[in-house]
């Protein structure tokens, strides 16, 4: 019976049992394994290499009507923080900057550097007196290193490093400005680490909640902000040391971590760990924006205007930032491109008042007047018409205002609007000789006087009386 009945079994189900026996899988030898891997990445390579049939026009499309078949993808959003690849790259990430950190080197350990450059030094010293290394005494100063730290020094004694440093006839190098070069490049990489452990989606950027954490960690480690809770919060404090940061280095609300690393504005925060005192700070210490006399003052300047104390600034209250001697058109479109426009206003204020941070945001444009960024602030409030340059009708109106002042004051009348503007013209030199642009600012290295001679009377009134007040001064001296 079994044979009648595998007699009448269809041709096709005898034919799908075969093909099971003949396909029954075989144990996969290692070795075989990473053959066929290798093999398929190299088609994988093969086919990323030749560009894609999707990609390419339509065939048999008319010139100029190509097409493409597949539009490519150009945007990819974020991925959901919950998700297992987030969460794997996060601890990735955060295992990366552990090893980093130990990769970096304390005081203890470039004390010890230095003590072993000195020990394998045999040449002599320079007529100065200083103590120099030759290449071979750098090899064996690197292999002593590396036996005592590991390889964390390796990333210093190169030979590509030694060629960068000046070498006398004998081709050595000063000892110094190697050890030197070691310790700055080992702040920065300390730095550096730092900042990224505040860079919590690992994009190479801080919003200015992220660094506003990081200035705040990094108060206990500044002497010269001992006090600090005795005048003001931390919250406070951050929020005027960071809007520096976004003033100068800002870009869609957020800072690249390496234009912070060779940032201006963070080697002048960094002053106050050298700093016991205020008065020690390079220039004194109201001129370190990040010093606590230098906060002090802000916060109180933004306060003596706030006559109502609602923490806001009407344009009638800013009036009494200069005493009265900026001009009312230069306050009114200030507050029109920086304060009432919409890409301006923040929530929850009133409508046309100046908040705290636009505040900041002015008073670090003014204080920094030949900055590339506050030429970019100041130049939206000239250019009334958005025309992306300054024509001589917006500087005989701008400076029309100031000469209005100017004979208010009683000073005299026949100073003329327009040789004030063609002078301006001449300070500036334009490419083009009918219009000021951004980068014609810049460029001039005078944009800061420019500036104050269009906007504040006063300041107008020292430009004009440079010379006798130079003569002055050299007098009193």
């Amino acid at each position: 019976m079994g044979a009648d009945s595998a007699a009448t079994e269809p041709s096709w189900l005898i034919s799908l049992r075969s093909f099971r026996a003949d396909s029954s899988p075989t144990p996969l030898v290692p070795e075989h394994a990473e053959e066929e891997v290798l093999l398929r990445l190299s088609n994988m390579l093969l086919d990323a290499a030749q560009p894609s049939s999707e990609l390419m026009p339509c065939l048999g499309s008319e010139p100029g009507t190509a097409t493409l078949e597949a539009i490519p993808t150009f945007f990819r959003g974020r991925e959901d923080p919950d998700a297992i690849s987030s969460k794997v790259y996060r601890e990735a990430r955060l295992r990366a900057l552990g090893m980093r950190s130990q990769q970096l080197l304390d005081n203890s350990q470039l004390e010890q550097i230095w003590y072993l450059l000195q020990r394998h030094i045999s040449t002599q010293k320079d007529a100065a007196g200083e103590d120099r290394i030759n290449y071979d005494e750098f090899c064996q100063a690197a292999t002593a290193c590396r036996e005592t730290f590991g390889a964390c020094v390796d990333q210093y004694f190169k030979a590509s490093t030694f060629l960068r440093f000046e070498r006398d006839s004998s081709g050595a190098i000063s000892i110094l400005a190697f050890f030197n070069y070691m310790m700055r490049r080992n702040a920065m990489l300390q730095t550096r680490v730092h900042l990224s452990w505040f860079d919590e989606g690992g994009e190479g950027a801080l919003s200015e909640a992220q660094l506003a954490n990081y200035i705040a960690q990094l108060i206990p480690e500044l002497p010269g902000l001992d006090g600090l809770d005795l005048n003001m919060t931390p919250r406070q404090y951050c929020t005027i040391a960071t809007r520096k940061f976004m003033f100068f280095h800002g870009r869609r609300g957020r800072v690249r971590i390496r234009d912070l690393l060779t940032s201006a504005v963070l080697a002048e925060l960094l002053e106050l760990r050298l700093a016991p005192s205020p008065e020690a700070l390079p220039g004194g210490p109201t001129t370190n924006w990040f010093s606590l006399l230098s906060v002090e003052r802000v916060r109180n300047l933004f306060v003596d205007l706030d006559q109502d104390m609602n923490g806001y600034l009407t344009s009638r209250e800013f009036f009494g930032f200069s005493m009265g001697t900026m001009s009312p058109l230069f306050i009114e479109r200030l507050f029109e491109e920086h304060v009432a426009s919409s890409k301006a206003r923040r929530a929850g204020g009133p409508k046309g008042q100046m908040d705290f941070l636009a505040f900041l945001d002015f008073l670090l444009a003014w204080e920094n007047r030949n900055m590339p960024s506050a030429v970019t602030y100041f130049f939206s409030v000239f250019d009334m018409r958005s025309q992306g340059y300054l024509t001589q009708v917006e500087i005989y109106t701008f400076f029309k205002a100031i000469y209005n002042m100017w004979v208010a004051c009683g000073q005299y009348p026949e100073l003329s609007v327009e040789d004030v503007k063609d002078e301006i013209f001449d300070i500036v030199k334009p490419q083009d000789p009918l219009r000021i642009t951004p980068m014609d600012l810049q460029a001039c290295g005078m944009a800061g006087t420019a500036i104050m001679m269009l906007a504040d009377v006063n300041l107008f009134w020292e430009y004009d009386n440079r010379e006798s007040l130079m003569q002055s001064s050299d007098e009193a001296h």
